[in-house]
């Protein structure tokens, strides 16, 4: 196989989007968003612990991402599925560096959310990041 005809294969063939580039795109702005926003979480305090709004902003910030680097309009409902994982993985990494900095400390960060932070609450909110990724990605995608 050719360069080029590997390019096209993970581009979607212009040379610069694709799935596999907005699929790297996404986690990319996953890992950031948790980065940006855990902090500003953890500090809010106890019902800073909470997702809400952070969860919505997770699923933008995701399905942005991916939808601008996958930039295929006549495929973006499926491009668009592709930002769900992402975005439910960078709301529960969010919620990891939130209780890191909520408890001052890594050690025992991930019990402290798998026993005080992480419940069946959570899953409405996982679903909101998800489908916000989604549609996003979607209407980006389209827009390419």
């Amino acid at each position: 196989m050719s360069r080029t005809a590997a390019m096209s294969d993970v581009s979607g063939g212009n040379g610069r989007s694709g799935p596999v580039l907005g699929l790297l795109a996404g986690a990319a702005a996953a890992v950031l968003g948790a980065l940006i926003l855990g902090p500003l979480q953890g500090s809010t305090g106890e019902r800073g612990l909470e997702l809400g709004y952070f969860a919505l902003a997770a699923g933008v910030l995701v399905g942005a991402a991916l939808g601008k680097a996958a930039g295929t309009s006549a495929r973006a409902r499926r491009v668009a599925l592709l930002a769900v994982p992402p975005a439910l993985l960078g709301v529960m990494l969010g919620q990891w560096v939130a209780s890191a900095v909520y408890i001052g400390s890594w050690d025992g960060s991930l019990e402290f959310w798998r026993h005080h932070v992480f419940g069946r609450n959570d899953w409405t909110f996982y679903l909101v990041a998800g489908a916000e990724g989604y549609l996003v990605a979607k209407r980006v995608a389209e827009g390419s």
